[in-house]
C-alpha cells in the first residue's frame, strides 16, 4: 500500500494552523486596542527592561503579503535594511530605499483600569502619542509618570472612522485617538483592594515578554524573502506592476492580529492616528496611456536599480 501523502500534508497543515492560532492567542491575551470611547489606563515599569518602559520595534509590514519583526530592532543585521542603505547612498534610488526600510512601532506594559487582575498588557501607538508621553514626563509637574506609588493615570479617547468628523483630501476618514494624562497622582494598585498583594505580583515579577508575542525574524529568513520580492518584481515589469516606492508616513500600518499573523498574507489597514489628517498618497491625474507607459518604465528602472544593489550585496554563488 502506498502512502497517502494528502494525508500526511493535512496533518502538516494542521499542526502549522495550531501554530498559528497559539501565535494569535498570545496577541489577545497580551496586546491591549483602545475601543470606542474613554478608557483609563496605567503605564507601568516593564519588568524586563526596567530603566526604560518604552519599546521600540521595528517591522517589515505586508513584505511579500507577510509582516517580520526585523532583527534590527535589536541592533542586528538586516538584509532588507543593508539593501535599504545600499539604495540611500544615491539620490535616483533614496526613495526606493525608504520604502523597504522596516517601520517603527512603540509598545508600553500597561494596565486597564477595572481589568488589574488580568495583569500586564501591551500597549502600541506611533510616534505622535509617544511624543505626548514622553513630553509630559520630562515635565517638573509630572516627572516619572509610571512610578508604582506616585505615577499617573493616563485616560485614552479613541474615536472610530464613522464617529470622525474630519475627512482628508480624498473624503476618507480615519480613526483617531487622544490622550489625557490625569493630573492626580494614585499609587498603581489601592492598597485596601483584597488582591492588592496578588496584583502587585503580576504587575511586578510575572509579567509577559513582548519578544514571546513578535519573535525577531532571521537573518536568512528575510534574505529569501527579499530574493522573492525581487523576483515578484522582475516579474511584473512586462505588466507594468513592478512596485512603486512609497514615502514611509503614506504606509498604514496593520492591525496587533495581523502583525501577528507573519506568515499569513494580511491586508493592511489605517493606523490610529492623533488628531491629525491622514496620509495622503498622491497619484499623478490620468492620462492617455502612450504605446510605452512612463510609469512602467520607471517602474522597470526601479527594479533593475533594485536587482543590482541586491545583487552587489548577496551575490550568486
Amino acid at each position: 500500500m502506498s502512502l497517502n501523502m494528502e494525508k500526511i500534508k493535512a496533518r502538516l497543515a494542521s499542526f502549522e494552523n495550531k501554530g498559528k492560532k497559539n501565535e494569535n492567542s498570545k496577541v489577545k491575551e497580551f496586546i491591549w486596542k483602545p475601543t470606542s470611547g474613554k478608557q483609563v489606563i496605567r503605564i507601568v515599569p516593564y519588568q524586563h527592561q526596567p530603566d526604560d518602559p518604552f519599546i521600540q520595534m521595528k517591522f517589515h509590514y505586508d513584505f511579500n503579503g507577510k509582516n517580520y519583526l526585523s532583527p534590527s530592532t535589536y541592533n542586528n543585521p538586516d538584509p532588507i535594511v543593508e539593501l535599504a542603505d545600499r539604495l540611500k547612498k544615491d539620490k535616483d534610488t533614496w526613495k526606493m530605499g525608504r520604502s523597504i526600510e522596516p517601520k517603527l512601532r512603540t509598545y508600553v506594559p500597561i494596565i486597564v483600569r477595572g481589568e488589574e487582575e488580568k495583569g500586564v498588557k501591551f500597549w502600541g501607538f506611533g510616534v505622535t502619542i509617544y511624543k505626548q508621553i514622553m513630553t509630559a514626563m520630562a515635565e517638573p509637574d509630572y516627572g516619572d509618570i509610571t512610578d508604582l506609588n506616585s505615577g499617573y493615570d493616563i485616560q485614552v479617547e479613541f474615536k472610530s472612522a464613522d464617529q470622525v468628523s474630519k475627512v482628508n483630501e480624498d473624503g476618507k476618514k480615519f480613526p483617531e485617538t487622544s490622550i489625557f494624562i490625569k493630573p492626580k497622582q494614585r499609587p498603581v494598585i489601592d492598597p485596601t483592594n483584597p488582591k492588592a498583594k496578588e496584583i502587585l505580583t503580576l504587575i511586578t515579577t510575572k509579567q509577559p515578554n513582548i519578544n514571546e508575542v513578535y519573535p525577531v525574524s532571521t537573518y536568512e529568513e528575510l534574505a529569501a524573502a527579499l530574493e522573492e520580492y525581487i523576483a515578484k518584481a522582475k516579474a511584473g515589469q512586462a505588466e507594468d506592476s513592478a512596485p512603486t516606492p512609497v514615502e514611509p508616513d503614506n504606509i498604514v500600518l496593520p492591525t496587533e492580529e495581523q502583525i501577528a499573523a507573519a506568515q499569513e498574507p494580511v491586508i493592511p489597514v489605517a493606523e490610529v492616528k492623533v488628531e491629525t489628517a491622514a496620509p495622503v498618497v498622491v497619484t499623478p491625474p490620468a492620462a492617455t496611456k502612450p504605446a510605452v507607459s512612463p510609469t512602467a518604465t520607471k517602474a522597470v528602472s526601479n527594479v533593475k536599480e533594485l536587482t543590482a544593489a541586491f545583487e552587489t550585496l548577496f551575490p550568486s554563488k
